[in-house]
């Protein structure tokens, strides 16, 4: 079955911290959009990263991937370019416009938002969507998330109904209980990190598993580092940073320092940031 992918790359237009979203780092190293690139990979024989505002900067990261069977495998594209449009077209038009280029040769379509982070074996989702057919969508507990898998016929069918800025009716769907986080701002950014600290059984599965690894680009930085002082509990940190104080309950993006004598509680430390001897930061983020 050949099966074509589709991830709205900037779906929202969002930035975080004045980095697109689907860029920002989650679970120490990793990007948001590591997740979906990655799944993705396994079960797509091409993917188009459609974006109306930062393809560049995505573009730049994609093309400087480590492994070498996504960056070949991915496209990434300004909507308005590659369609004609010549504006920036909406999560369905842009599902639209690729669907209806698209000749009999293409299968399926898995199409999906860059700010929902999820895995699950690749191989269990195209069997389930082989064995039922017609719609499958990933969900997290009651929440539908702007991932589905769908027959091409049955694409055309509902577009030419005008049916597509919902999906299908529930009828066709079979969902698939995955992991799965739509990361929407701040808060919903901090949480999710946090989750992979506490949750430990979830991080394992999410980022330790041999035959759904995530696979991101190299960052090129020295790993975390830390004082004899530093005294660190519940916290998030990526390469580059060096520890010599105290980190609770916080995120710690790259490059980031934490002086002998400082605190950080429920933080989140921007990149290149220093948090200096003395100073007490809580419940917010260091600009």
């Amino acid at each position: 079955m050949t099966i074509k992918g589709i991830i709205a790359g900037d779906a929202s237009g969002a930035t975080l911290y004045g980095t697109p979203l689907p860029l920002c780092f989650i679970g120490g190293s990793y990007r948001i959009i590591d997740p979906s690139i990655s799944f993705l990979s396994r079960i797509c024989g091409k993917i188009d990263v459609v974006c109306s505002c930062f393809h560049k900067e995505i573009e730049r990261y994609i093309k400087n991937h480590e492994a070498n069977r996504v960056s070949s495998l991915v496209s990434v594209i300004p909507s308005g370019y590659v369609y004609g449009s010549g504006k920036t077209l909406s999560f369905s038009e842009l599902i639209k416009a690729s669907a209806e280029e698209e000749d009999k040769t293409i299968d399926a379509f898995a199409v999906c938002s860059s700010n929902v982070v999820f895995n699950e074996n690749a191989g269990k989702i195209v069997s389930l969507f082989e064995k039922h057919g017609k719609t499958l969508v990933l969900s997290n507990e009651e929440r539908t998330l702007p991932f589905f898998l769908i027959e091409h016929d049955l694409l055309i069918y509902y577009l030419k109904k005008d049916q597509i800025c919902g999906l299908p009716d529930k009828g066709n769907r079979y969902f698939a209980e995955v992991f799965a986080e739509k990361v929407d701002g701040e808060r919903d950014y901090y949480d999710m990190n946090m989750r992979f600290v506490n949750e430990p059984l979830l991080c394992r599965g999410l980022f330790e598993k041999e035959d759904d690894e995530i696979i991101s680009s190299c960052y090129n930085a020295p790993p975390a580092a830390f004082g004899e002082n530093a005294d660190v509990s519940s916290a998030v940190f990526t390469d580059g940073c060096v520890i010599n104080g105290s980190v609770k309950n916080s995120v710690l993006l790259p490059f980031s320092r934490i002086e002998d004598g400082a605190v950080i509680k429920n933080c989140v430390v921007l990149p290149g940031r220093t948090v200096k001897s003395g100073e007490i930061c809580e419940n917010t983020v260091v600009k």
